[in-house]
């Protein structure tokens, strides 16, 4: 318990959650860097927006601290609930009406800052607008989702300078000064190689050692996790996937490899054929040389969804029209008789003006019988989100094989088989081919399919154990 003033800061009061040792040990480090690296629902966000609070409380009147999260709407949805709901008001009374800590702060929206009770105040920033973050002498500085922050490095040097101003520890004479951030891992991203990468130089490894600390929670030590939702991770990632985020591992997915979940043996399989039942799904890529189109069967949906590609079409100096004839001559009346309905997908760039997909539909709706579906995005997908989801369908964690691809997509295997990342350990797929010539045409095609199909999500759960919260503070 802690006290100021009238009020008092009393952390038995946070029902509904257990602290973990980690958690709380993160809580008491005064490490100058230290990172909360923790999978889906491993309970980051929670002790992040705590120790906020728990830092302007040990500076006090006068000190300020900032806390940044990746975009303004992630401060709106995510860090600017937990900190009101689930921290400030259940914490604190007083002898005028038990008002809650919430209740003696003030918020103000337009400046983005909170003042406390105490007289310290915590200022809220967005990484996607960093001019905003200029300026400012704190006490502490914390970053929320921080793997997911483009260009972290230079935010947290930025951010690192801006500690000028803190009490200083009247025990340790040391500065009351932190920056800390809390992540999902994503590979070996920027903030592993800030906070597990030492020096070159082996005369500055133990200063950083001593500054630089990171603590790794796995989401089934969180005890407010239901059962169920660590099995519905499992099945919708891929086992090396799982290692990051359930486990909470930097680990490079792929080794360089873009689908590293891919095996001949488990993935080409001849049984991957035309079901006459069942829609067609179609993807392209409008490069010319060569112009790229697969054909797909997706049985369900989500985690226990099948996706079978029967065919492939991939014509050098070729055009749409030309694939369309091709795709008519195979599966039209003359060819297998496709009577069903079919599903269109492909590069979001084409859609402009009288786009090939309106192409694509002049020439394939006389042709069939059933509809002529268009789904294609806005934008195109990330190449790191569609790859995470194409590696999770070639084999999840629990070693199930949701994707099958019929020997016939040479194109396609040898995609799967041979592409790698730019610079190796890049969430861009590489394009360059060892022996010469392009890679990528005909697995950009399926990964447009399988993020409309099978897309990857960052999951997260609210974690509600049930009991009180254990005061750190005192043990």
């Amino acid at each position: 318990m802690h006290q100021s003033g009238a009020m008092q800061i009393n952390v038995n009061q946070l029902t509904g959650v257990t602290l973990t040792a980690k958690q709380k040990r993160f809580l008491r480090s005064w490490t100058p860097n230290i990172a909360l690296i923790g999978g889906f629902g491993s309970g980051k966000t929670l002790p992040f927006c705590l120790k906020a609070v728990l830092l302007s409380l040990y500076n006090g009147e006068g000190y300020a601290g900032l806390v940044v999260s990746p975009t303004y709407q992630m401060f709106q949805r995510v860090l600017l609930p937990t900190l009101r709901d689930d921290i400030l008001n259940k914490l604190g009374s007083d002898k005028d009406g038990g008002k809650t800590l919430w209740d003696h702060c003030h918020f103000s929206p337009s400046k983005l800052s909170l003042t406390l009770p105490w007289g310290g105040i915590i200022y809220f920033g967005s990484a996607d607008n960093p001019a905003r973050l200029r300026g400012l002498n704190l006490a502490f500085v914390g970053v929320d989702e921080a793997t997911t922050v483009r260009d972290f490095p230079e935010l947290a040097i930025s951010l690192t300078s801006r500690l000028r101003r803190a009490r200083i520890d009247p025990k340790t004479g040391k500065p009351l000064s932190q920056f800390f951030v809390c992540g999902t891992p994503e590979g070996l991203d920027e903030v592993y190689q800030k906070f597990e990468t030492p020096p070159i130089d082996p005369s500055k490894r133990q200063e950083w050692r001593d500054t630089h600390e990171i603590i790794r929670m796995a989401t089934i030590d969180n005890p407010g996790v239901p059962r169920e939702f660590i099995e519905s991770l499992k099945t919708s990632l891929s086992e090396e996937q799982a290692r990051a985020y359930i486990y909470g591992e930097h680990i490079d997915i792929g080794r360089g490899l873009a689908y590293y979940n891919f095996s001949r043996d488990s993935n080409v399989r001849d049984e991957a054929v035309y079901d006459p039942a069942q829609p067609v799904h179609i993807s392209w890529d409008f490069n010319l040389s060569p112009m790229s189109c697969s054909v797909s069967q997706v049985y369900g949906g989500g985690p226990s969804g099948m996706l079978v590609t029967v065919d492939e079409i991939s014509i050098n100096k070729s055009n749409t029209k030309q694939v369309c004839k091709e795709f008519i001559k195979r599966y039209g009346r003359e060819g297998l008789g496709h009577n069903n309905d079919i599903f269109v997908y492909g590069d979001a760039s084409a859609v402009v003006g009288v786009s090939n997909y309106d192409e694509i539909e002049e020439w394939l709706s006389p042709a069939f019988m059933g509809r002529i579906v268009r789904r294609v995005p806005n934008r195109n997908p990330r190449h790191a989100s569609r790859l995470k989801a194409s590696n999770a369908l070639l084999k999840n964690a629990n070693g199930q094989v949701r994707w099958i691809i019929n020997p016939k997509c040479v194109m396609l295997i040898r995609d799967l088989e041979s592409q790698g990342l730019e610079e190796n350990l890049s969430k861009r797929k590489d394009q360059k081919s060892v022996g010469g010539g392009t890679l990528g045409h005909m697995s950009d095609t399926t990964d447009y399919l399988i993020d409309r199909n099978f897309p990857f999500k960052k999951i997260s759960v609210r974690a509600d154990a049930g009991t009180g919260m254990v005061d750190w503070m005192s043990q």
